[in-house]
């Protein structure tokens, strides 16, 4: 079956090197082998199965495969559980099987042990079927796949912890715009009550102050004044998987709203300019006043740095990033201490999160993102004593030295011709560490052309850094014929 130009190795294929054979047609009816691969590496598990809960990535946070199964209301319906295993040369989801159980009780209030039917993936999404069951999940590995030595192992297969008993309790979320809503929302925005699961039966009731408001029985509502809202959710009287009899979520109406945070980076005449690491980047953050007009607050909120849409912090993890200023190196939310920092990288993208303090309390705004063009700007520190230039001896060549992979440094090589304003610098070559030794290159020079007194200058880059470093100039001595 293996007949297309394109082949996916399994596990049947460990130990064996693979070729293709390809066969034409027609007047190229000819046959060619080709050069046989490296044998297929030994695929092996190096760890016993361990059941986690899956939480999706948010702005703040990294998606986690590791949360809480263990605790007594940890697991409801509506969860999405996932086997975690260390698997060396492939993906876990090519090296095993897997198979989902419940464990529940029966008549007689006795586990029994049951396989959940069509739950055969890396993930499972719990369900009202689930409701006071424990879940496991049983992994079988493919033939060829070896498991480590003190790697518990029965039957030939490896089954994972227990999660507690599934509950059914309902939760209740106000959200705007599809996401969940800040402790404050701006007035002439409508709200609307989520409930998870979502299969849950439930009616709603939105208050004000603590006080029902009439007719308000919908999933969605939209203040006309400003104040406390409160919406309830309640299980049906019918309703008879789930638990959690009511269950309510609150929110502030208010008309002191932050309504545009603008992110920009100016030169001092103004104009726009690439956004470089170590730049100070201009936030304007505006409200409406009484008249309605924009003006620019100069107070009353405090800001959070995201670098491509998750929150950034100090390189120990200790504090959010406030300043406006492009760093270096950055972490997110759940990097361990001893992980190196992330560095800020040509095209991230930098915005701002707004958070009302004072009169805006409880209002959050994002900024617009501006993305990274450059790391910086190359200087005369960067490059002298680093690299050096000059003619080899007696040689038509130009010595350059101090080209390495750490530095990244790349040579122009210039030939002048005129002096002062007159000048002119007419390029003749580049080299960059890729065509150093030990550092060191030698720029052979058109022999032919070249005599003594020429004069050439070696300009330093370096790239996504803007600017350059000229060398000094220097001239050629007599040649060696």
């Amino acid at each position: 079956g293996a007949t297309k130009s394109a082949f996916t190795v399994t596990t049947a294929e460990i130990g064996k090197a693979i070729t293709v054979e390809a066969t034409g047609t027609g007047n190229f009816e000819k046959t060619a082998v080709s050069a046989a691969t490296a044998k297929v590496a030994a695929v092996k598990i190096n760890t016993g199965v361990t059941l986690g809960k899956y939480v999706a990535a948010t702005a703040d946070t990294k998606a986690n495969y590791d949360g809480d199964v263990q605790t007594e209301g940890a697991v409801g319906v509506g969860d999405v559980l996932k086997a975690k295993l260390d698997v060396e040369n492939a993906d876990a989801a090519d090296a095993v099987t897997y198979q989902w159980y419940r464990t529940a009780k029966n008549a007689a209030q006795k586990d029994y042990d049951a396989a959940i039917e069509g739950a055969t993936s890396e993930t499972y999404t719990v369900t009202a079927a689930d409701k006071g069951a424990q879940l496991y999940v049983v992994v079988t590995p493919k033939n060829g796949v070896v498991v480590k030595n003190g790697v518990t192992v029965k039957d030939g297969k490896l089954t994972s912890n227990k999660s507690v008993a599934v509950t059914a309790a309902v939760k209740v979320e106000i959200q705007v715009d599809g996401k969940k809503a800040p402790a404050a929302v701006t007035l002439g925005k409508t709200l609307t009550a989520v409930v998870t699961p979502s299969t849950a039966n439930v009616t709603f009731q939105w208050k004000k102050g603590g006080v029902a408001i009439p007719g308000a029985t919908s999933a969605t509502y939209k203040p006309e004044v400003k104040g406390n809202y409160t919406v309830e959710a309640k299980l049906a009287d019918n309703e008879m998987v789930f638990t959690g009899v009511t269950q309510a979520a609150s929110v502030k109406i208010t008309d002191q709203t932050i309504n545009a945070a603008i992110l920009k980076n100016t030169k001092t005449d103004g104009s726009a300019k690439p956004v470089a690491v170590g730049d100070t980047l201009n936030l304007s953050v505006y409200a409406k006043n009484a008249d309605g007009m924009d003006v620019t607050l100069s107070g009353g909120y405090r800001t959070e740095m995201y670098i491509n849409g998750a929150k950034a912090y100090s390189d120990d993890a200790s504090t959010a990033i406030a300043t406006t200023a492009v760093p270096q190196t950055y972490k997110l939310k759940g990097d361990a201490a001893d992980k190196p920092a992330r560095p800020v990288k040509v095209n991230d993208t930098i915005s701002f999160k707004v958070i009302g303090t004072g009169d805006y309390e409880g209002v959050e705004l994002d900024s617009n993102a501006l993305s990274v063009a450059k790391l910086g700007t190359l200087t005369t520190n960067d490059v002298d004593g680093v690299v050096t230039a000059g003619q080899a001896g007696t040689e038509a060549k130009i010595r350059i030295e101090g080209l390495t992979e750490a530095n990244g440094l790349t040579a122009t090589i210039f030939k002048v011709t005129g002096t002062g304003t007159t000048a002119t610098y007419t390029k003749i070559g580049a080299v960059t560490y890729k065509d150093a030794q030990n550092g060191t290159v030698d720029f052979v020079l058109d022999s032919d052309v070249s005599k003594k007194d020429d004069t050439y200058v070696v300009s330093v880059s370096k790239a996504d850094y803007d600017g350059s470093v000229d060398l000094p100039a220097f001239t050629l001595a007599n040649l060696a014929k």
